[in-house]
């Protein structure tokens, strides 16, 4: 592989979208944030190579055609407990950051973003479920 001086370790991020445009700009925005992007185009492919490859973190759409993200997301959790997961959706964009992060936890995933989202948005809320920094925050 390619060796890059300067980083204790790249971050792979498994990014689960159906729509081809939307996979391309998350994993291109993902790569100049300095992590290391894997692109499946359903959930079935995502978890093909699950339990083989060793990915940090996954951001999944939660409306696919197919095994939607939500059972997607349960199985993932099933095979990798310790997996963060970034859920994205069109559907929660009425919706507060509270009730978001309820409906998040309710399918097992981490964190929820809602669509559009801006890339700075998406690389933050990353870098903060990648806990790069490693360092918790008390306060809610």
């Amino acid at each position: 592989g390619i060796f890059m001086a300067g980083f204790e370790r790249v971050a792979n991020i498994l990014v689960v979208e159906d729509d081809k445009e939307t996979v391309e700009i998350t994993s291109r925005a993902l790569g100049k944030g300095g992590w290391r992007a894997t692109i499946a185009l359903s959930m079935e492919d995502a978890l093909m190579d699950f339990d083989r490859i060793k990915f940090d973190l996954v951001v999944t759409d939660i409306f696919m055609a197919g095994m939607g993200g939500i059972e997607g997301i349960q199985r993932m959790r099933e095979i990798r407990p310790d997996v963060k997961i970034l859920a994205t959706s069109a559907g929660y964009s009425e919706m507060s950051p509270g009730a978001a992060l309820k409906a998040a936890e309710k399918i097992g995933a981490d964190a929820i973003l809602p669509k559009p989202f801006a890339l700075d948005e998406l690389r933050r809320t990353v870098a903060v479920l990648s806990d790069e920094g490693n360092e918790e925050s008390d306060g809610a």
